[in-house]
């Protein structure tokens, strides 16, 4: 059986004029299978279900209830309801129903020179004449230029 990437160049390469034998040496195919399915109505092609068609309610459900939900979450739980698929199927489909979330919007404060700065106190450790010591610490940034000055 064919792929459904084959079928349509059999038919891409069929309207371009080749003959059902130059098509069959072109595609590394019998020309009994290249006449098969040129004669073949779409409805005939109907795709073949995944392993995943079963546990799509169950998915949907899930990812209702919990948005949030990981496809690896989803996986172990599907692995003990029967499932034998791979994980990735099961990450392409919960990728394509997942609502996509829209970026924050931030709009950038902008200041004048000499106008605000930020400061901020911090504790940290740091080793000083071979001892470990604690160190406090003041840091200022400027908001215009960004210049920071620590103490």
């Amino acid at each position: 059986m064919l792929t459904e990437k084959q079928v349509f160049e059999i038919r891409i390469l069929y309207k371009e004029g080749l003959s059902k034998p130059a098509i069959a040496r072109r595609l590394g195919i019998a020309p009994n299978t290249v006449n098969k399915y040129l004669n073949m109505e779409w409805c005939q092609m109907a795709k073949k279900g995944s392993k995943l068609d079963p546990f799509k309610d169950y998915i949907n459900k899930r990812l209702e209830e919990y948005p949030k939900l990981t496809a690896t979450v989803l996986f172990k739980e599907l692995v003990k309801r029967g499932y034998t698929g791979k994980l990735t199927i099961l990450r392409m489909y919960v990728a394509s129903i997942r609502p996509k979330e829209k970026p924050e919007i931030v709009v950038r404060f902008e200041t004048g020179p000499g106008k605000q700065f930020q400061v901020d106190w911090g504790t940290g450790t740091t080793v000083i004449a071979g001892e470990k010591t604690t160190v406090k610490f003041f840091i200022m940034v400027l908001s215009y230029s960004e210049c920071c000055t620590r103490r």
